[in-house]
C-alpha cells in the first residue's frame, strides 16, 4: 500500500529549548503523579518507566553547565 505525499500535511514546531525543558519535566511530574495514584504494581512501574525516560530525553536536551555555544553553530564553523 502507498500513501499520497501530497495530501499530507506537514506537522511544523517551534520550540525553543527552554520550551522543550518546561514539556519534558512537566510530563515527567504528570507521570510520577498518577504513578502515586495507581493501585496497580504494574501500572505504577509503567507510570515511573515513562517519567524516567522523560527525565532522561530533559537531561539530553539541557545545555552543559558553562557552554555557550550552541552545537549547531559548532557544526556549521568546522
Amino acid at each position: 500500500m502507498t500513501t499520497d505525499e501530497s495530501n499530507a500535511s506537514p506537522i511544523i514546531t517551534c520550540h525553543s529549548k527552554a520550551e522543550d525543558a518546561a514539556y519534558w519535566q512537566r510530563r515527567a511530574e504528570d507521570e510520577l503523579e498518577m504513578a502515586q495514584k495507581a493501585t496497580r504494581p504494574e501500572v505504577v512501574a509503567a507510570h515511573v518507566a515513562l517519567a524516567e525516560a522523560y527525565l532522561e530525553r530533559l537531561h539530553e536536551k539541557s545545555p552543559v553547565p558553562g557552554e555557550t555555544v550552541n552545537s549547531d553553530e559548532e557544526k556549521n564553523n568546522d
